[in-house]
């Protein structure tokens, strides 16, 4: 199955408006939490916007994502115009970034 992440509440499959995650709750080495990326699915938001596998979701649209199922609230409930502006500690350099996504539906 998808994670809250992949499947905004009340969708199923591909339904829903979705980012194109897996996700699992991490705390970084700095005490920070935040939610893992372990997977990407082709031709999604995450994917088209060069997301990559063990980078982790800071915050999105203003929200910290700190546990399962925040983002899966955002997307269903803060995020207009289906844009998600995120910050990303990125695998490749440790340090947080700001990345904009489209998300599909």
């Amino acid at each position: 199955g998808y994670s809250s992440a992949y499947v905004a509440p009340g969708g199923a499959g591909f339904r829903g408006r979705v980012l194109g995650i897996d996700e699992e709750p991490v705390v970084l080495s700095d005490g920070k939490k935040g939610m893992k990326i372990t997977n990407i699915y082709p031709g999604t938001g995450a994917a088209n916007a060069g997301l990559q596998v063990g980078d982790v979701l800071r915050s999105v649209n203003g929200y910290l994502t700190e546990q399962p199922g925040n983002l899966a609230w955002i997307i269903a409930n803060a995020t207009p115009a289906n844009e998600l502006k995120l910050v990303v500690r990125t695998v490749k350099d440790g340090r947080d970034h700001s990345v904009l996504a489209t998300i599909v539906q």
